[in-house]
């Protein structure tokens, strides 16, 4: 048994529709046996300790509670900037690098409805099926959160499409699983401390 086919074993299901996640972020990171696939799967949660480490330096509360406030690689001038570019380099696995390409794209999209600009250097055209849930600003707190719904479903059909190497042994799922993970504990799902224990 490979050390990814036993992570898989232990890694409970994540589906879209969760309302809490069923494993945090660091408990995930802390079952990855693999130093290579750690590095790749636990730098694609480091979205949530960015997000922790930016509020943090300016003595806000922390977004992801669950997630650590020091990312897993050095923070630098530009975090966020530098976040995507580590993933979408060249070296990156072909997974992880299509998805931080499409991600860039999505966030920086949602940014500029808001009237935001992140400096991202967004080299991708979004995803068409992305790009008209995001065309339209939202009115609402509802509207937002039907929106992060729709978005989180179909973050999960993309990494699925493009998950092409199914074998118990495949790096991909377990990147595929950390970027599942991210994208619900961005909409807000919360591990409950009586079920981390």
């Amino acid at each position: 048994m490979t050390s990814v086919d036993y992570l898989l074993a232990r890694l409970p299901p994540l589906a879209p529709d969760l309302v809490e996640l069923p494993i945090g972020p660091e408990e995930f990171s802390d079952l990855i046996l693999d130093g290579d696939v750690r590095f790749w799967a636990s730098g694609v949660l480091d979205w949530l300790r960015i997000a922790n480490w930016c509020s943090d330096q300016r003595d806000l509360p922390l977004p992801f509670p669950d997630a650590r406030k020091e990312p897993s690689s050095p923070v630098g001038l530009d975090p966020w900037r530098e976040y995507y570019d580590r993933h979408s380099a060249i070296h990156a696995p072909d997974l992880v690098r299509a998805w931080a390409r499409e991600d860039a794209a999505l966030v920086s999209a949602r940014a500029r409805l808001a009237g935001r600009d992140l400096a991202l250097q967004v080299r991708h055209t979004l995803e068409p099926r992305m790009q008209v849930l995001v065309s339209g600003a939202v009115g609402s707190i509802g509207a937002a959160a039907d929106q992060d719904a729709r978005l989180t479903r179909l973050g999960f059909q993309w990494l699925d499409e493009r998950v092409f190497c199914r074998g118990r042994d495949s790096d991909d799922l377990i990147y595929a699983y950390a970027m599942k993970l991210l994208l619900l504990a961005r909409v807000g799902r919360r591990i409950e401390a009586s079920d981390a224990a």
